[in-house]
């Protein structure tokens, strides 16, 4: 971002929908505002924020299966040994559709991991796979996956 008029402020604003999880997830939204001044300059703590992002690589093929109340997805995943207790997170394109803790297993190079996906009308519907995300955590580390094309 690069200020119109150097002497004068640019304003950051932010709007953030999020979910907070523990025993259940529940949405929250954060805003915040500042007025940057100066120059600016380099800051290690972004330099080391960018560093830990998600790396993105690995491949998943989807089995996707209707439920009474949404739809069942199987997820295995192309991907190395993470780390010992290895998690997996789905996101879908669209937020209203609310998506279950997912189990996960390994069997050698392949991470499988299931959730249910239920949308507000509480019945099967079609699901995007090119905006379905994945991203496995595990040891500090995470590796995210975009698209769950049919295998």
């Amino acid at each position: 971002m690069v200020a119109v008029d150097p002497a004068k402020p640019v304003t950051l604003a932010l709007k953030m929908d999020l979910g907070v999880c523990h025993d259940i997830c529940m949405p929250a939204q954060l805003t915040f505002a500042a007025a940057l001044q100066g120059a600016g300059g380099p800051d290690d703590r972004i330099s080391t924020a960018l560093a830990a992002r998600p790396k993105q690589t690995g491949e998943a093929r989807c089995e996707v299966t209707p439920i009474a109340d949404g739809l069942r997805l199987t997820a295995n995943i192309d991907l190395p040994a993470q780390g010992s207790a290895e998690t997996v997170v789905f996101e879908t394109a669209d937020p209203q559709v609310w998506v279950a803790e997912a189990q996960t297993s390994r069997q050698g190079a392949v991470l499988t991991s299931v959730t249910d996906l239920v949308p507000p009308s509480g019945v099967p519907f079609t699901l995007d796979r090119s905006g379905v995300t994945l991203t496995v955590l595990a040891e500090g580390r995470a590796v995210e996956i975009k698209g769950c094309p049919a295998p």
